[in-house]
């Protein structure tokens, strides 16, 4: 498994999320971010999509998986093999027995 951070400086991580977070609280009451005046422009563009690091397997106690259905995580930005703990986006994984 990749080291606790998947390569990333856990302070930049960090406060990387945090700004994103502000900016999507100041949009979802209506204001503008500060970020949006230094915005890129873009040109010929398209939405897609790219892998990012997520688990896969059989889920218990998920709050939408019924459990011992297969389900797949959002990406991932923590891993401690050691402890058998998991962040993803949205919230915490116990790891269970061995990886495949």
């Amino acid at each position: 498994m990749p080291d606790a951070w998947l390569g990333q400086n856990p302070r930049e991580l960090v406060r990387s999320l945090r700004k994103l977070a502000d900016d999507l609280e100041q949009l979802a009451e209506g204001n503008s971010p500060a970020a949006i005046s230094g915005v890129v422009k873009i040109r010929e563009f398209t939405i897609s999509r790219r892998p990012v690091p997520c688990l896969v397997g059989r889920m218990n106690g998920h709050p939408t998986i019924r459990d011992g259905s297969p389900g797949i995580s959002t990406e991932l930005y923590y891993v401690n093999e050691r402890q058998k703990l998991v962040r993803t986006f949205n919230r915490f994984y116990r790891l269970i027995g061995d990886p495949l």
